[in-house]
């Protein structure tokens, strides 16, 4: 359950070889959730940058992570409520998930 911070993943792009096996996991972890203030990204790998959506699709922030292994964002500034996050590759592939902010 992507609730409590573990990840849904949405592939696009290409599908190589048999099946979804043979794509490459990009596990980004993320803490603490629901959180107040800062949220902390870490397992990056090769996300190059992260988008922060409200439950409405409004996009309300996007951080910049390429080279980087660990990165938080400040989000005391936003309203309570579920907020979606877009993990974006830089072959235009994503993945998704979701916190709570309290």
């Amino acid at each position: 359950d992507s609730l409590i911070g573990k990840p849904v993943r949405v592939w696009t792009g290409k599908i190589g070889g048999v099946g979804i096996n043979n794509l490459e996991m990009n596990m980004v972890h993320f803490y603490p959730n629901p959180v107040s203030g800062q949220i902390t990204f870490d397992h990056l790998g090769n996300t190059a940058w992260i988008e922060v959506y409200s439950i409405f699709g409004q996009k309300v922030a996007i951080l910049e992570t390429l080279n980087l292994n660990q990165v938080s964002l400040d989000v005391s500034g936003l309203s309570k409520g579920i907020y979606l996050l877009k993990f974006c590759r830089p072959d235009n592939g994503y993945t998704t998930s979701k916190f709570i902010k309290k």
